[in-house]
């Protein structure tokens, strides 16, 4: 058996998937998916002594192993015949992989300062809102959500003592919380140079998980006109467009992937990895192209 359908079997083996669903198209993807994950491994391990000094890899390594889950559900959805909701994790696969080049195109502590304060912000800021939202409620009604909202605020308060203590032994004071930032979606895209991804390959993605009206308008116009071929026409047209959506989780993963192996001298394995996101973007041209012909990528 060669190398790329043995991670093919492994792939099919974790995931409880007949190894006969993923078709000859789908090997090399699953290859790389698995075996940029065990190279990384691989490199850290060799490293060990090293990056446990490295007072960002902790978290960052957390971070690839979630891009990576992500990445493996959206193929694996893809394969068992969920393609649209493959869609859906793979712009995920996109968002998590953006927030690890970003905090990594930068001071590595100071921006994942930044991410985890955003969340702790953010959730306190939807606390506030939860708690205006209940002032019609009955009383019985009221103290259960504000005993939620009390265990929420405990947790935050947690999450922050346990961030700033971690911070500051890392050698980095947290900043006032006026002066921290975490940008918006389309600056840390527009900050990687990649508004344009942002504006077609994302929007894109976005239509699924917003339930857009597209796949209705398609669907009832081609119903509509009761031609049974184009109704063919368009099922294959949506499930090539899922294929070419999950393809781009993928590559995003790779590159976020190579970005962090990079960063932390993982030579050997940033070297296989700029061979993987070099074979996988060739392969996304040619799915560009079975979807839309006409582009003339």
């Amino acid at each position: 058996m060669s190398a790329r359908r043995r991670y093919c079997q492994r792939f099919a083996e974790k995931h409880s998937i007949p190894a006969k669903l993923i078709s000859n198209h789908e090997t090399e993807a699953i290859h790389w998916l698995e075996y940029s994950r065990c190279t990384v491994d691989l490199s850290c391990s060799a490293r060990t002594e090293t990056l446990v000094c490295e007072p960002t890899w902790g978290f960052l390594q957390a971070m690839t192993d979630r891009v990576y889950e992500y990445a493996t559900a959206s193929f694996a959805l893809y394969i068992v015949g969920h393609p649209s909701s493959a869609e859906v994790v793979a712009r995920t696969t996109v968002e998590a992989a953006i927030n690890i080049m970003y905090i990594l195109s930068g001071d590595r502590l100071e921006r994942l300062w930044e991410y985890f304060w955003s969340y702790i912000a953010t959730e306190r800021h939807q606390n506030r809102l939860w708690l205006d939202s209940i002032s019609e409620h009955k009383d019985d009604d009221r103290q259960v959500h504000r005993r939620g909202i009390e265990q929420k605020e405990k947790a935050l308060s947690l999450y922050e003592t346990f961030l700033r203590r971690a911070f500051q032994q890392a050698g980095f004071v947290p900043p006032a919380i006026s002066q921290t930032t975490w940008p918006n979606l389309f600056d840390r895209f527009k900050s990687l140079g990649k508004e344009t991804s942002y504006r077609t390959l994302y929007a894109a993605m976005c239509s699924q998980a917003h339930n857009d009206a597209e796949d209705l308008i398609n669907r009832f116009v081609v119903h509509s006109s009761c031609a049974p071929e184009m109704e063919k026409m368009l099922a294959s047209e949506a499930v090539r467009f899922s294929r070419m959506l999950v393809y781009f989780g993928l590559q995003y993963y790779l590159e976020a992937i190579q970005s962090y192996a990079r960063c932390f001298g993982l030579t050997e394995a940033e070297r296989e990895l700029k061979e993987g996101y070099r074979i996988i973007s060739s392969q996304i041209i040619d799915i560009v192209r079975e979807v839309n012909p006409d582009l003339g990528v």
